[in-house]
């Protein structure tokens, strides 16, 4: 038993009632929570042992459902520590304010009103204070919105953040640094996002204000380090002006100017960095954009040394090695001289497998290969997705394409009655997620709908995956990462966490139901050599069948079978 719970003299077998975790230092638990469930405890404990032994890390394998902000939350009052609870996204937070209303919320800073002038035209983003004078937009800086509910983080016994606000608070301010307890929600993004933080961009808009090209493509690595120094810094720096000269009215030209000033502090960082472990994204016309082939080298510093004890929860975590290598925590370095030890703690799913099946039904091998070779693959593809409408009148059908391209294609030859929805950009996803919820009758085509979409109930019963979703081989840093010691575990992991993150868009609690279908034949090939990665809950709910299935409605295939 761990002295926490040793303190408590509770034993191994007993399942806790919510007052249990009432302590002085916080409010009591939300009332939506009236038990703790077996399945909660045992994480908990298992969690709390880890953590006694000197385990730096704990990942949190959990599947939707299970509840791991409880068992996060049950875990950091057992410990009595100061707690960052760190989101992927906004609206994560968000929901996370609605479940524990005691704790405090942080955006950054662009999210918060000024004092003296209108929101959102300025914002706290715009904050000019220095030791010597305050702020031009606040005449009282101490009363400033942000500065208030940073102030109420830093205070609280629990705030969230999102992992861009951290990366970037926690290391070029100083702030939510060296924290107590971290817990990281959804840490399977913790990747994308350092990927996010170390790479250098440079767009094709501000590159012609700036009146300047960017380097051809194909040329060496040491010109494109001359054309930083030469050619982008110069020009910058020029077009920056004195910003003390400028007023209110010029706000654009100012913000403007300060993200010139950081993308010129960022491009003398990328001169001294870019060697072999980098590459130029070649995805994008007229723009720069510079990433590592991995981020491991940069885990230690800009995120583990944040927090001492780390909690990282998802429901795709996969595999752990990967991630521990993925995110450096064996990375040694100077600072850093021995490597973070990390355990697993694994959850099984409560939801009752026949609420869940994934069924495939092989229709068209859509890799680029066979598609090219056969011009009728995404007719026969479409063929069995009216197949599947035609069972469902009336429900709400998510269909995963993994591309654009794809997903205008499947819903050009779509023929249902079922009203197709698809989209081009952020905005009109939101707007088809939106129709999803509040309509019936719809069928989206989706190229990435595989994150951040809570479809409950009658906003969807049936899901279509159209595509395997492997990572694209034509990007340079996907390619290059495939030649590193790992880099086919990578690869197959983040194909495995996509696929469960599809499946996993629809059945939101115990009572939801669902079906999911495979439809692309080439995740049988896949199926054989990863089978070992996709988790015991998932495998349980899996099934191959043959085609006269998709003429059943999902509620007959949950229902009847």
């Amino acid at each position: 038993m761990t002295e926490a719970l040793t303190k408590k003299r509770l034993t191994e077998s007993t399942t806790p009632s919510p007052d249990f975790f009432d302590i002085a230092s916080r409010p009591s638990l939300p009332v939506w929570l009236d038990r703790v469930r077996p399945h909660q405890w045992t994480a908990v404990e298992s969690i709390l042992r880890a953590y006694e032994s000197g385990t730096d890390v704990v990942f949190l394998d959990a599947p939707t459902g299970s509840g791991k902000t409880l068992i996060a939350e049950l875990v950091s009052r057992l410990l009595n520590l100061r707690t960052l609870y760190v989101c992927s996204d906004k609206s994560l937070q968000e929901q996370f304010i609605r479940d524990y209303p005691y704790a405090k919320l942080l955006k950054g800073r662009a999210n918060y009103p000024t004092l003296d002038f209108p929101f959102p035209r300025y914002n706290a983003g715009d904050c000019d204070k220095t030791r010597d004078r305050g702020c031009h937009w606040c005449d009282k800086p101490g009363l400033c919105p942000y500065e208030i509910a940073k102030r109420e983080a830093h205070t609280s016994p629990i705030a969230t953040v999102n992992t861009s606000y951290l990366l970037h608070e926690a290391n070029y301010v100083g702030g939510f640094s060296n924290m107590p307890f971290v817990v990281a929600d959804e840490c399977d993004t913790l990747e994308n996002a350092l990927m996010g933080f170390v790479e250098f961009f440079l767009s094709k808009q501000l590159l012609k204000r700036l009146e300047i090209h960017a380097p051809r493509k194909g040329v060496h690595k040491a010109t494109i380090v001359e054309w930083i120094e030469d050619k982008f810094i110069p020009a910058a720096t020029d077009h920056m002006g004195n910003l003390s000269t400028f007023g209110p009215e010029h706000i654009e030209y100012i913000r403007r100017a300060r993200s010139l000033q950081q993308k010129i502090e960022q491009a003398k960082s990328v001169v001294v960095e870019f060697d072999e472990n980098w590459v130029r994204d070649n995805s994008f016309d007229g723009t720069l954009v510079l990433k590592p082939v991995t981020v491991n080298k940069y885990g230690r510093e800009y995120l583990w040394r944040h927090g001492q004890k780390w909690l990282c929860m998802s429901a795709s975590i996969i595999s752990p090695d990967e991630m521990a290598d993925s995110l450096g925590l064996d990375e040694v370095t100077e600072n850093h001289p021995n490597p973070l030890t990390w355990e697993m703690v694994t959850v099984p799913s409560t939801f009752p497998v026949r609420h869940r099946p994934v069924i495939m039904v092989p229709a068209a091998d859509m890799t680029k290969a066979a598609m090219d070779e056969d011009p009728y693959t995404l007719d026969k593809m479409a063929g069995d997705i009216n197949t599947i409408a035609e069972a469902n009148p009336g429900e709400n059908i998510l269909v995963h394409t993994h591309s654009y391209k794809n997903a205008t294609e499947l819903a050009s030859r779509f023929r249902g009655t079922h009203k197709r929805v698809t989209y081009k950009d952020a905005v009109t996803r939101e707007e088809a997620i939106t129709r999803l919820r509040s309509e019936k009758g719809i069928i989206a085509f989706s190229p990435s709908m595989d994150r951040g979409v809570d479809l409950v109930g009658d906003m969807c019963r049936v899901g279509v995956i159209a595509k395997v979703p492997y990572p694209y081989l034509g990007d340079r840093q996907v390619s290059a990462r495939m030649r590193t010691r790992l880099g086919n575990m990578w690869y197959t992991v983040q194909t495995v966490r996509s696929i469960l993150q599809m499946t996993g868009r629809m059945v939101r609690n115990r009572n939801d139901w669902a079906v999911c279908f495979i439809l692309d034949s080439n995740f049988i090939k896949f199926w054989k050599k990863a089978k070992r990665y996709f988790p015991k809950w998932w495998v349980d709910a899996f099934r191959m069948e043959r085609p006269p299935v998709l003429k059943k409605s999902a509620w007959e295939i949950v229902h009847d079978d």
